[in-house]
C-alpha cells in the first residue's frame, strides 16, 4: 500500500502492515489528540468485510476495561474504511524487541499483566484467539499492559445443543448483518429471523432484528454506518 494519506490526521508511521489492513500511528489535526489508525487495505471491501470489521469495533467498544486497548470511531476514509484506536503511549511487544531481553522479575511481572487482562476476558465470555507479540501492547515507561482484540470467540454459558444451533445459524446471521450494514434491512430481516429462530434468543441476532425492524420504520438518516453512534469517546 502506498504511503497513506488520511484526511483530518497527519501520520506519522507505519506500525503493522499486513495482507488486509494497516497500522499506522496519527494525529488528528483537530484536537492534537495522537491516535492508532487500523485501515482496510481493499478500496472497495465487500459488505460482509465491512460487517466484520465493524462487528470487531462493536466487540472492542463493549470491553469497558482497562486491559484492553479502546475504540473510539470506524469510519469510512476516501474509499477505505478505518478504525480510530486509543493510543497511550504503547508499543507492541514486537516492535519493541523484548524477547529474551528481559530479567526474570520483569517477565514475571508482564505475564502476570497479560493473564490478568485474559483473565478479565474470561469473565467477560470473550476468548482471544491471536496472543501473540503483535497484539500484546505495552508502555515501557508504566509498565501498563493493554490487549488488541482481532481475532476472538464471544462464549455463553450454554449447552452443548444450543452452541451447535448457533454453528448452524451463523451463515444466516452473517448475511443478515451484511445486508444490515449495507442498508438493506428489508433484505436482512429473513437472515436475521431465520438465525434467531435456529439458534433460540441469541442475544446478537435479536439485536441486529431489532435494530432492522425499527430502520424499517425509521429509515437512519443519510451518515448512518452502522452504529447509533460513533463519535469519538
Amino acid at each position: 500500500m502506498p504511503a497513506v494519506l488520511v484526511p483530518g490526521h497527519a501520520i506519522k508511521e507505519t506500525l503493522h502492515d499486513s495482507t488486509n489492513s494497516i497500522v499506522v500511528r496519527a494525529v488528528r489535526e483537530a484536537d492534537g489528540t495522537p491516535v492508532i489508525l487500523k485501515i482496510l487495505k481493499e478500496e472497495y471491501p465487500s459488505p460482509s468485510r465491512v460487517a466484520r470489521f465493524k462487528r470487531e469495533f462493536e466487540v472492542t467498544r463493549n470491553l469497558t476495561f482497562a486491559g484492553v486497548i479502546d475504540v473510539y470511531s470506524v469510519e469510512r476514509s476516501g474509499r477505505r474504511w478505518m478504525m480510530c484506536i486509543e493510543e497511550y503511549g504503547g508499543d507492541s511487544l514486537r516492535r519493541l524487541g523484548l524477547a529474551g531481553n528481559l530479567e526474570l522479575r520483569d517477565f514475571l511481572q508482564l505475564a502476570s499483566s497479560i493473564v490478568g487482562v485474559l483473565d478479565q476476558l474470561a469473565r467477560r465470555r470473550v476468548m482471544h484467539k491471536d496472543i501473540n507479540p503483535a497484539n500484546i501492547v505495552l508502555n515501557p515507561d508504566t509498565g501498563v499492559v493493554k490487549l488488541i482484540i482481532s481475532l476472538y470467540e464471544v462464549l455463553d454459558a450454554e449447552t452443548d445443543s444450543r452452541r451447535e444451533a448457533k454453528l448452524v445459524a451463523r451463515a444466516d446471521l452473517e448475511e443478515g448483518m451484511k445486508w444490515y450494514f449495507d442498508r438493506g434491512f428489508a433484505a436482512a430481516l429473513p437472515h436475521l429471523e431465520a438465525a434467531k429462530a435456529a439458534a433460540g434468543d441469541d442475544r446478537v441476532a435479536s439485536a441486529f432484528l431489532g435494530r432492522a425492524q425499527a430502520y424499517m420504520e425509521q429509515p437512519p438518516s443519510a451518515d448512518w454506518e452502522g452504529f447509533e453512534a460513533l463519535d469519538y469517546k
